[in-house]
């Protein structure tokens, strides 16, 4: 799940959808995120006794309001589900999101039992 937080000149758009590196999708990350929308998105095992984990790269784009129209700045949010073991989660920032004021913070929410199943919120913030 991604929350958009940022102010209403910064667009989140999908750079690139890969397939999971391991499962397959539950439900594939959204193609655009307004401003204070939240997305749900996620990758479920595809077999018997396996894990999932994946990635989804994220693209802010930002108005010319904050005297940074046309400017672009990366980040990307991961997460594993191994089969067995803890569940880590992440966000990357590249310079110019960080530079830009883009914060992105990344929390397990929830655990449920059968198919490798948790709970991930990303928020973005900036």
């Amino acid at each position: 799940m991604i929350v958009q937080n940022t102010s209403d000149d910064c667009h989140l758009s999908l750079y690139l959808g890969t397939d999971p590196a391991s499962g397959e999708w539950a439900a594939p990350p959204p193609r655009l995120v307004p401003p204070g929308a939240t997305a749900e998105f996620g990758s479920v095992a595809d077999g018997l006794m396996q894990g999932t984990e994946g990635r989804a790269e994220f693209v802010a784009e930002f108005d010319a309001a904050r005297g940074l129209g046309g400017l672009y700045a990366n980040f990307s949010v991961e997460w594993s589900v191994p089969f067995i073991g803890g569940s880590p989660c992440g966000a990357t920032l590249t310079q110019t999101a960080r530079d830009c004021g883009i914060r992105v913070t990344a929390k397990k929410l929830a655990h449920r039992t059968g198919r490798s199943q948790r709970t991930f919120v990303f928020t973005v913030t900036g």
